[in-house]
């Protein structure tokens, strides 16, 4: 009968795989926010092909940060061309995620939508949420 079997190395299995677990994430994280320093420093120095690369590839999975300013790069068309459904998308994924005030932009941007846009965008919010699951 093997070791693994007893009800104490069950426990450190578990622990261990746990232990590995939460190191993977850190070290996931720890890459995504280097990513995330170097588009914030390609927009500062107006590298926009640079930062909406970066930016976009964070926000397509799930970085509250990356969204937000890809909503503020849709909104003044920093790199891209301006388009505030995208922006309105962009600052709603954000927002559900209580990203400092992509709410307050989300609603400024929607002032500027007519009703077919906000329609839109929520069908480009649900579309992108159901891609995710």
């Amino acid at each position: 009968m093997s070791l693994i079997h007893t009800g104490a190395n069950r426990k450190l299995a578990s622990a261990l795989a746990l232990t590995l677990s939460l190191l993977l994430c850190a070290n996931l994280q720890a890459a995504s926010d280097t990513s995330y320093d170097i588009a914030q420093r390609a927009y500062e120095r107006s590298d926009f092909k640079e930062a909406e690369s970066r930016f976009r590839t964070l926000a397509n999975n799930g970085h509250p940060p990356a969204q937000y300013n890809l909503g503020v790069m849709y909104t003044r068309g920093e790199g891209l061309p301006q388009d505030l459904v995208q922006a309105y998308l962009w600052f709603s994924l954000a927002a559900s995620k209580r990203y400092g005030s992509a709410r307050q932009s989300r609603a400024a941007v929607r002032r500027a939508l007519n009703p077919s846009q906000v329609t839109e965008a929520q069908r480009l919010i649900d579309e992108w949420k159901s891609q995710r699951k």
